[in-house]
């Protein structure tokens, strides 16, 4: 096979035997800053599993996790990958904080659309039900059954 014919690693590892390929969907880097695959992380902690486009063939002695210390040519992106990940997550920390002091200062949802009014789109949808009409006699059916006296005016 050629080497500049398209795919011809895929092809020539589909012609090995399948006890010797194992599928690789996400690679996982060993570099400063991030946490190791074996930690399982929150969503606000960088992790070091990358998970890749669509699943990928390898050998299967070849590990998923890649070593990537200072001097290496992708230590660099890798910081840089670390350092958006904890402007992002700075971010969003600020943005909760500002929208909570929002939501804790204002008591209706009247308030909050005269306020906020471009955040309407963030706002739950309000549910209305058709009111049931209320029978004549039940407030005077509920006052007699409490003890309670009604009045000339409520009657009329």
């Amino acid at each position: 096979m050629r080497l500049r014919e398209p795919n011809w690693q895929t092809r020539c590892m589909k012609t090995l035997p399948p006890e010797w390929l194992a599928k690789m969907e996400t690679v996982y880097i060993s570099c400063e800053g991030f946490l190791s695959h074996l930690y399982h992380p929150r969503d606000d902690e960088p992790h070091s599993a990358l998970k890749l486009s669509r699943p990928r063939l390898r050998p299967s002695v070849i590990t998923t996790q890649f070593t990537v210390e200072d001097g290496h040519p992708l230590y660099q992106n890798a910081q840089a990958v670390l350092q958006q990940f904890n402007a992002i997550k700075t971010g969003k920390e600020e943005l909760s904080a500002q929208l909570r002091t929002l939501l804790f200062s204002i008591f209706t949802m009247e308030k909050l659309k005269d306020v906020w009014p471009a955040g309407e789109a963030f706002f739950p949808p309000v549910t209305t039900k058709q009111a049931l009409p209320i029978p004549y006699d039940l407030t005077l059916t509920i006052n007699r059954m409490m003890g309670i006296s009604t009045s000339a005016k409520e009657i009329a």
